[in-house]
């Protein structure tokens, strides 16, 4: 769980880049106030373990891959995945990049994240 948790950031900006090839203005994003629906955090949630799943099962690939044009498309294939994953939950990669930068900068949303993952890991 730690692990998981640990590379959240890393996976948002990852996720927001490969999918949309732009990273999103730290003042586009919803306030601090704005608050998000149980539904929302649920899926939100959803995505992240589902693209927390593709990273660890590309990332050995990727590593031990022997050419450049493999590692290409092997990170091809990992994001048209990471879409597939949100497209599944219902939520667009500008809207998972902004409740990823919300819970940034919202430790009561962070907190609700935190939970809701918590939970879903030990129904794993």
């Amino acid at each position: 769980m730690a692990k998981r948790w640990l590379i959240f950031s890393v996976s948002a900006v990852v996720l927001a880049v490969a999918v949309t090839g732009c990273a999103h203005d730290s003042h586009s994003g919803p306030s601090m106030q704005e608050s998000f629906s149980e539904n929302e955090i649920e899926r939100f949630v959803d995505s992240y373990l589902g693209i927390i799943d593709v990273m660890e099962r590309y990332t050995p690939m990727i590593e031990e891959a022997e050419s450049h044009s493999e590692v290409q498309q092997l990170r091809a294939q990992s994001e048209q995945e990471m879409a597939r994953v949100l497209e599944a939950n219902g939520l667009s990669p500008e809207d998972y990049s902004e409740m990823a930068q919300a819970m940034e900068g919202d430790p009561e949303f962070q907190r609700q994240v935190k939970s809701t993952i918590d939970e879903r890991e030990q129904l794993r």
